[in-house]
C-alpha cells in the first residue's frame, strides 16, 4: 500500500523482490493496485485485496490519506502490517507507536535487508498466533491427513471417502493460515489422482500414500519450527516413567 505515484515504482520493485526472497519457498503474489486495469471500482479492489492478503506492507511517506485509510482498514482486520516510510517524523502519533522502517530512495538496498527480516519474523509470528487461535482446525488437519493415509493404504477402493478427507485436509490447512505451499501442492496432486473416481492402479496408490505422508511429515516439521522447545519423541526417562505408571 503506497501512493499511486511513479516515484514509488522503484520502492515497489524492491519490496516485491525482498518479499519473494524472504519467503522464497512459498507462492507469493505481491501486487500494487496501481497496476490493476480491469473494469470495476478501485475501492472494491482495494478492500478485497486487503481482506484476502496474508500480510500488508504500507508506505506512509507523505501521510497520503488513501494509504492511511488502507492501513487502518488492514489493522482493523488484524492483518499483520509492516510500516515503512521516508519521513517518519511527520507520521501521526497513532501510527508512531508502531515499529516503522525508515528508508531513503537513494539507499533502497539498506531497506531491502531489514525488510526481508521483518517479513520473515512477521509471517512466523502470525503463523504461531494462528495455530494457537485455531486448535480445532489444527487437530482435524492432522486427523484428516492420517485418515487419508490409512484409506490410501488399506481402503483405496473407497475413493469418495478418500477424496473427501483430502479436501478436508486442504480446507483446514487454509483455515490455519500456514505458509505451506509445498504441503498444499502435495495434497492437490494427491487430489488429482483420485478426483475422476477411477480405480487406482497399484503404482498410483503407492505414490498417493507417499504424497500424503510427505504432506503430513512436512506439516509436523512446520509446526515444530513454530513451537520453540518442541520435542517430537519421548526421552528415555519419560518412557521409563510411563511404563512404571502403567503397572
Amino acid at each position: 500500500m503506497m501512493p499511486f505515484e511513479s516515484r514509488f515504482d522503484a520502492v515497489f520493485e524492491m519490496v516485491s523482490a525482498a518479499t519473494k526472497e524472504a519467503i522464497e519457498d512459498q507462492q507469493i503474489n505481491c501486487y500494487w493496485l496501481k497496476d490493476v486495469h480491469a473494469a470495476g471500482r478501485i475501492t472494491d479492489d482495494i478492500v478485497k485485496g486487503i481482506e484476502d492478503t496474508t500480510f500488508c506492507i504500507a508506505d506512509l511517506t507523505g501521510n497520503n490519506p488513501n494509504v492511511m485509510w488502507e492501513t487502518g482498514y488492514a489493522m482493523a482486520l488484524d492483518k499483520p502490517t509492516i510500516l515503512i516510510g521516508q519521513s517518519v517524523d511527520s507520521i501521526p502519533f497513532d501510527l508512531k507507536v508502531h515499529r516503522i522502517l525508515p528508508y531513503q530512495l537513494d539507499r533502497l538496498n539498506d531497506l531491502s535487508h531489514i525488510l526481508g527480516e521483518s517479513i520473515r519474523q512477521t509471517v512466523a509470528r502470525d503463523e504461531t498466533a494462528s495455530l494457537k487461535s485455531m486448535p480445532a482446525n489444527l487437530f482435524w488437519l492432522g486427523h484428516d491427513l492420517a485418515r487419508s493415509i490409512r484409506l490410501a493404504m488399506f481402503e483405496s477402493e473407497d475413493l469418495v471417502e478418500l477424496r473427501r478427507n483430502i479436501i478436508f485436509s486442504l480446507h483446514h490447512l487454509t483455515q490455519v493460515r500456514l505458509q505451506a505451499s509445498d504441503i498444499r501442492k502435495l495434497l492437490l496432486s494427491a487430489l488429482a489422482d483420485v478426483k475422476d473416481g477411477t480405480k487406482l492402479a497399484e503404482a498410483t496408490r503407492k505414490e498417493l500414500v507417499i504424497k500424503i505422508a510427505k504432506a503430513k511429515n512436512a506439516l509436523g516439521e512446520k509446526i515444530a519450527s513454530l513451537q520453540p522447545g518442541f520435542q517430537g519423541f519421548a526421552t528415555l526417562s519419560e518412557e521409563e516413567g510411563f511404563l512404571r505408571e502403567s503397572e
